[in-house]
């Protein structure tokens, strides 16, 4: 027998509850290890990041910490050896890798380790980068996952076809004889992303984007989240005079529901690109 609408309700309450705890969690997770970063002028600071494990030292910590410590100092090498450095115990490049051998498939003249080395180098060129870097302080996954994505398509164009070459990257199902191709973005997908955002799992994607717009407390940071997510057009002037606000009080409540919707892919989807939410309308 099915339970009552009130305990269905009681029980999606706890669901939501659990997941708002998981993001709380792993926000303090990540401030308790940076806290515990040694002052990064003494001598200590370099043995600790070297020598801290891993599951200990978020890679948003060593991302702050270099983005704060002079260019090419001995503390700034060591954070940024650790962050992407030859050694891939620490997984903090795992997605790039993950991707990597997705997307080149059964090419034998591609190299994975080529294309993480591509990555690599755009991260070193946009970390310490104001707008392009901060997001990583707070969005690793999705800030290398877009690293890649800069990397592959400088590389290989954007389907793939740059030298005219076709990479291996679609598959057919035996049972139903349906494609499935990686790159391909259908257009629910397109219009949720503006065409920005890699291919992702749609339904679950909105799922979750919507979850954490009915959560939002705030009504004026909820119906921003949710024309972020609509997929229809919308200008920033347009959206402030919508909500009888002037574009200077609505600038916080964008950066707010941007930050509320990416965190939420961060901790459940963190295979997903989430950069089709920086789309910054006029």
């Amino acid at each position: 027998m099915k339970g009552t609408p009130n305990e269905a309700a009681k029980k999606e309450g706890k669901k939501k509850g659990k997941r708002g705890e998981k993001f709380e969690a792993e926000l303090a997770r990540v401030e308790k290890a940076y806290r515990a970063l040694p002052r990064m002028d003494a001598p200590e600071f370099i043995e600790h990041v070297k020598k801290t494990c891993a599951s200990e030292m978020p890679p948003q910590v060593l991302v702050r910490a270099f983005r704060q410590l002079p260019a090419g100092s001995d503390a700034a090498n060591a954070v940024l050896t650790r962050l992407i450095g030859e050694d891939d115990e620490t997984g903090y490049l795992a997605p790039v890798w993950t991707l990597a051998k997705r997307m080149l498939g059964k090419r034998r003249d591609l190299d994975v380790v080529d294309l993480v080395q591509a990555t690599r180098l755009k991260i070193l060129e946009t970390l310490g980068d104001e707008a392009k870097g901060k997001g990583a302080e707070t969005w690793w996954v999705a800030y290398v996952r877009q690293r890649f994505f800069d990397a592959f398509r400088e590389e290989y164009g954007h389907d793939g076809k740059r030298d005219g070459s076709e990479l291996v990257r679609a598959t057919t199902n035996p049972e139903t004889g349906e494609i499935d191709d990686p790159l391909e973005v259908d257009a629910a997908t397109t219009r949720l992303t503006h065409g920005n955002a890699s291919p992702i799992d749609y339904d679950r994607t909105m799922a979750l984007l919507q979850q954490a717009v009915d959560e939002t407390v705030n009504p004026d940071v909820r119906r921003v989240a949710q024309c972020m997510i609509s997929g229809d057009p919308y200008t920033k002037s347009g959206l402030a005079r919508e909500l009888g606000i002037s574009r200077w009080v609505l600038e916080p409540l964008l950066m707010s529901a941007r930050e509320r919707l990416k965190a939420v892919l961060e901790i459940e989807m963190p295979e997903v690109d989430t950069s089709f939410l920086d789309d910054d309308r006029s």
